[in-house]
């Protein structure tokens, strides 16, 4: 995942204006974070684990 958000970092940083990298960069997070705690909520429903 670490490396797939810098990949796409990369390819931002060089494809948009400087003045838009902040806002994009910021919803790249909320999604990449979306996305870790949907996979997290799917794999402790799996595996049906109680914290």
């Amino acid at each position: 995942m670490l490396l797939a958000n810098a990949v796409v970092h990369v390819v931002l940083v060089y494809t948009l204006p400087i003045d838009l990298i902040s806002g994009v960069t910021t919803v790249e997070w909320f999604a990449s974070l979306a996305l870790l705690v949907t996979w997290h909520v799917w794999y402790i429903r799996k595996e049906n684990l109680d914290a």
